[in-house]
């Protein structure tokens, strides 16, 4: 059972995959084609997330970056530049929602979609 990379962060001035054993392994390189994730988050915040992506339609593999706050919510950037705000709880019902959205209105040129408020979404072109 090989442990996957896959995510990778930047702690206490070095390099760390995430591995899929849910343990931090320290690296010297950058892999690009994994998510980086940004901010001080605990291990078990990540695969909170993660679950919930892994329980919708979104595409994790889409991801280009993560971004966790203090509060204990997360950002996620998209390879494709879009930037989508969660909320702190219902990630998975949040992420739907934007999946729907972005499905219904693919040709319009949004950026941003703030799903912090519950059933609402906000969009910024």
């Amino acid at each position: 059972d090989k442990t996957k990379f896959i995510a990778s962060t930047y702690k206490d001035g070095n390099n760390f995959f995430l591995g899929s054993n849910n343990k931090l392994i320290k690296s010297v390189q950058v892999d690009k084609n994994i998510p980086q994730i940004f901010g001080n988050f605990e291990i078990e915040n990540f695969f909170d997330l993660k679950n919930e992506i892994e329980n919708s339609r979104f595409d994790y593999n889409l991801i280009k970056k993560l971004f966790f706050f203090k509060s204990g919510r997360w950002d996620i950037e998209t390879k494709s530049g879009i930037l989508i705000k969660l909320p702190k709880y219902e990630i998975k019902k949040s992420l739907e929602l934007f999946i729907d959205f972005y499905i219904q209105n693919k040709n319009k040129k949004i950026k941003n979609f703030d799903l912090r408020q519950s059933n609402q979404m906000i969009i910024d072109e």
